[in-house]
């Protein structure tokens, strides 16, 4: 133990040594099959102006939604949810839809309903 600290420049030295040899064999490694992590799928969130019951809001703001939406290429799958005061819509796509188009043509959908 006294050899350790008698010799404070060479753990020092020691140390740094393997802390460079660490960080540089981090950055050289190569990233492989890493997965795709991203999850196509979009959230609409339709809200009342005043509080109304679930099957008002079906009827006055989801369907009219979901019938618009329901065109658009690539669609899996519509799910929703209804409260009191609004829903919320969620539109699954296929894996090889491009995000960016299907987003645009989303919104024009919905700007059609309001």
């Amino acid at each position: 133990m006294n050899f350790l600290v008698n010799r404070k420049v060479l753990i020092f030295m020691l140390f740094t040594g393997l802390v460079m040899l660490g960080v540089i064999s981090y950055r050289r490694l190569s990233l492989e099959l890493f997965p795709n992590t991203s999850y196509p799928a979009f959230f609409l969130r339709v809200a009342g102006q005043s509080e109304m019951s679930p099957e008002q809001m079906e009827r006055a703001a989801i369907i009219p939604v979901e019938g618009a939406v329901g065109t658009l290429e690539g669609v899996k799958s519509i799910n929703s949810q209804v409260s009191g005061r609004g829903g919320q819509i969620t539109l699954e796509y296929e894996k090889d839809v491009d995000l960016k188009y299907a987003y645009l043509r989303l919104s024009s959908k919905v700007k059609e309903v309001e």
